[in-house]
């Protein structure tokens, strides 16, 4: 029943062809424009499956709710497991308060729990209470921030505190002596015989190396040359892909993105993989996203790399650091079970259980 001020709702699957009125109700709740291309590439080009697993609420001819997950594929247990990845939830501002997120997501969990048997979740502080509480999804703890001042830090500073400007150009004079470290692994690098490139594509070499590191990072996205092409050569964004060459072609990379932020910019080291054995090489790849990120005006560069990665100690000797607790607070992933068939709980339900990204969330 409806009511004036309740108009009537109806929630079914969506479709494909939902599309404009799905980013209608996008911008309406976010307050900006969905990129079309963007909403594309992750439901009509997705590499893990052409299904469409979401779910709308409708009133008067309008989507007024919104519940939206990606197919993606996990490996788990050592094995392949097919899964979702929750992303673009959104309710229409009139909407809100009549448990429409909740009744939206439990459809869909349970519509897809006999093809997709985990769901991982990268809430905001807003939706985070609901997927904690009412949806029984496991939130993972501690989250693996880690980030490296880069100094850039005059045109952020000039642009609202102009009196800290010359605060501003001694942190920032500290901070490209700082830079010296990353230049001398790279020199020591070309003195082994390494080298690090740009590459446009992943090859069968980003398979082989998959396969070498997949036995040691236990659920996690499956990184093949597949998955890495779409989520890193086929997004409307752009990424700069770091290739380590010890002279017969890719071993390993490094992927860097570069954004805006409050008249500067931050950069974000969104995979870092070579081979576990491999620790000149993850040294070289992190000081050379270093000095990409610095030169591209970033402040901060900022990874995640929990104790399975099996390279964290390289961002360590990089001057890595933890995030500061206040500031940790925005930062939260999530997993549900949706089907028990062929997962094993407790390889799941901890941060150390997991080997993830900066790229498995920002769709940036």
């Amino acid at each position: 029943m409806s009511t004036p001020d309740k108009p009537e709702v109806t929630i079914r699957d969506a479709r494909l062809d939902d599309k404009e009125g799905i980013l209608r109700l996008l911008e309406r709740a976010f307050g900006f424009p969905t990129d079309p291309d963007k909403w594309d590439w992750l439901y009509r080009r997705n590499q893990a499956s052409s299904t469409y697993y979401c779910c709308i609420a409708e009133s008067g001819g309008e989507v007024v709710a919104h519940y939206a997950t990606i197919p993606v594929r996990f490996w788990h247990a050592g094995k392949e497991v097919p899964g979702l990845y929750s992303l673009d939830t959104a309710t229409d501002p009139d909407f809100q308060g009549r448990g429409l997120f909740r009744t939206l997501a439990e459809r869909l969990y349970a519509s897809a729990a006999h093809e997709r048997s985990i769901l991982s979740i990268y809430p905001n502080l807003q939706s985070a209470p609901g997927f904690y509480r009412k949806l029984a999804c496991v939130e993972l703890t501690p989250f693996p921030v880690l980030v490296r001042p880069l100094g850039n830090l005059r045109p952020v500073v000039a642009a609202r505190q102009r009196a800290l400007v010359p605060v501003a150009a001694v942190m920032d004079a500290l901070a490209l002596a700082g830079r010296a470290l990353p230049w001398l692994v790279k020199q020591r690098g070309r003195l082994g015989g390494a080298q690090v490139v740009r590459v446009a594509s992943f090859g069968p070499w980003a398979d082989a190396l998959w396969d070498d590191l997949k036995p040691l990072l236990g659920t996690c996205r499956v990184r093949d040359a597949r998955y890495l092409q779409w989520r890193y050569c086929e997004s409307p964004h752009t990424y700069t892909i770091l290739a380590l060459d010890r002279g017969d072609g890719p071993v390993g990379f490094a992927v860097v993105g570069v954004r805006p932020w409050k008249g500067g910019a931050t950069a974000d080291l969104l995979e870092l993989m070579v081979r576990p054995d491999d620790r000149a090489g993850a040294s070289l790849l992190v000081a050379e996203a270093l000095l990409l990120a610095a030169r591209s005006g970033a402040v901060v560069l900022r990874t995640w790399a929990s104790t399975r990665h099996p390279h964290r100690k390289a961002f360590r000797r990089a001057l890595f650091g933890p995030l500061p607790a206040r500031l940790k607070a925005d930062y939260s992933y999530g997993v549900r079970i949706l089907d028990e068939t062929g997962v094993v709980p407790n390889e799941l339900l901890h941060t150390d259980d997991w080997y993830i990204s900066i790229g498995d969330v920002e769709y940036v």
